[in-house]
């Protein structure tokens, strides 16, 4: 049988600095390795910004939903960020 999981492609690429800062101060938080977590947009978060920010602030965000940050353990040091390409 077939592996059912889907393959996550993604790119490393910059990101817009206040999409980095949401995303440290907000974003939902998978631990990685002991010196690093992942930072990224989950559905919840969305839904909380979207009555605290005006329409055009969302669609920025959302146009951004698919980025990610490496973070250090200490979450001051960015290590890498990206978009998921199939996101």
């Amino acid at each position: 049988m077939k592996n059912m999981e889907k393959e996550i492609n993604y790119k490393i690429q910059d990101i817009p600095t206040v999409i980095q800062k949401i995303l440290i101060k907000y974003g939902a938080k998978r631990k990685l390795t002991d010196n690093g977590f992942l930072r990224y947009f989950n559905l919840g978060m969305i839904h909380k910004f979207k009555n605290h920010i005006n329409p055009h602030e969302l669609l920025f965000l959302i146009d951004h939903c698919n980025c990610y940050l490496v973070i250090s353990k200490d979450e001051k040091t960015v290590i890498t960020m990206g978009r998921y390409d199939n996101f």
